[in-house]
């Protein structure tokens, strides 16, 4: 029997004129970007808390491999389908933890709590989840309390 995964990504969109505007740890880059050799990650890397977990990756550009500046990287959530089998994947613009892609790509998303989310890049126009390295997936990222994950280049 074949399996099918329904990928929907849902967007609350109250508070519209905070775009731009992440609501968790926030990239730093170094005062001058211009200063760090294309690749070098100008983002800081938030201390993971006892409790909670950091995220950190770079995000380029499928066709052309420069660096996604300036877009919102999400961690959504997985909702299973009643009955199922499948699940949907979600995200809530104001409370989904998120920061924004520095002048390289980089990202870090710190104090998050323990478990497994997708990722997805949101723009205003579309939003992305990210394949698994197999693509026929959507990506799902494991957080483990006290511990920074290294997603690497996406």
């Amino acid at each position: 029997m074949e399996k099918r995964i329904l990928v929907l990504v849902s967007l609350t969109l109250a508070g519209c004129s905070q775009w731009g505007e992440a609501n968790g740890p926030q990239v730093e880059p170094r005062p001058s970007a211009s200063a760090a050799s294309p690749g070098e990650r100008v983002t800081s890397i938030p201390t993971p808390g006892q409790a909670t977990g950091v995220i950190v990756g770079r995000i380029v550009s499928v066709t052309t491999e420069a660096p996604l500046v300036a877009h919102a990287v999400y961690l959504g959530e997985l909702l299973p389908l009643e009955p199922g089998p499948g699940y949907l994947v979600t995200l809530q613009v104001e409370t989904s933890p998120h920061t924004v892609t520095d002048t390289d790509g980089f990202f870090a998303l710190g104090d998050v709590e323990p478990g497994r989310y997708p990722l997805i890049i949101w723009t205003p126009f579309r939003s992305l989840v990210v394949p698994d390295d197999t693509g026929e997936k959507e990506m799902q990222v494991v957080v483990k309390a006290g511990e920074v994950t290294d997603l690497g280049e996406l």
